[in-house]
């Protein structure tokens, strides 16, 4: 099986993909382009203190409305939570947030 890449892309960014005669063709590239190279051809900046892997792409007028999050191999497990605005893995999370977003998510559930 090998890698399952996850990826989130936000619904205002393609809001205006469709058109009264299908998909827009240049969304279609943007967006086709945009999950090739997050998955198969990461690219990396720098900061004062490491390099890191640049997760996100912006899709036509929306900066980062394509966003990588992780891939996983088909023999790991992994849990991901939407939190802050953004599917995360639990151990990017601090105590804080994951503490607020099970708040939300137990509060929403009774």
């Amino acid at each position: 099986m090998g890698y399952t890449h996850i990826l989130t892309i936000h619904e205002d960014g393609i809001r205006d993909a469709k058109t009264g005669a299908g998909f827009d063709p240049e969304y279609v590239q943007s967006v086709g382009l945009g999950v090739l190279k997050l998955c198969l051809e990461p690219a990396f900046g720098k900061n004062a203190d490491d390099s890191f892997r640049i997760t996100w792409c912006d899709i036509k007028n929306m900066a980062a409305c394509l966003n990588w999050v992780a891939d996983v191999h088909h023999t790991e497990d992994h849990i991901f939570l939407w939190a802050g605005n953004g599917l995360r893995g639990l151990p990017d999370l601090t105590t804080d947030e994951l503490r607020k977003a099970l708040g939300r998510v137990c509060k929403s559930s009774m």
